[in-house]
């Protein structure tokens, strides 16, 4: 009977010793659920911002391009005045 009761002490100490690995795997299972939640935001905040880089990038390409175009217009109007004065002057000097 004795091995019988010192059986069963044993018994209840694994017990025991499992139910505490059990709840500290809960605990850690619970940690990690958390951080991924946390995780998934992070990457979703960083998702939209990142909408929001891209949509300001294309701005501010249209922007440098509309300006380059209206530069190079400007530019190519300027020199075929210059071109006509000076076959104006040319021609009245001829």
């Amino acid at each position: 009977m004795k091995s019988h009761e010192a059986e069963v002490t044993q018994l209840r100490g694994v017990t025991d010793e499992q139910q505490k690995s059990l709840r500290a795997a809960s605990r850690q299972l619970e940690s990690l659920k958390l951080n991924e939640r946390l995780m998934q935001d992070e990457i979703q905040n960083l998702k939209t911002l990142l909408e929001k880089e891209k949509s300001h990038m294309q701005v501010v390409q249209n922007s440098a391009q509309r300006r380059y175009d209206l530069f190079e217009e400007s530019t190519k109007s300027k020199i075929e005045r210059q071109k006509n004065d000076l076959n104006a002057k040319v021609y009245f000097t001829i």
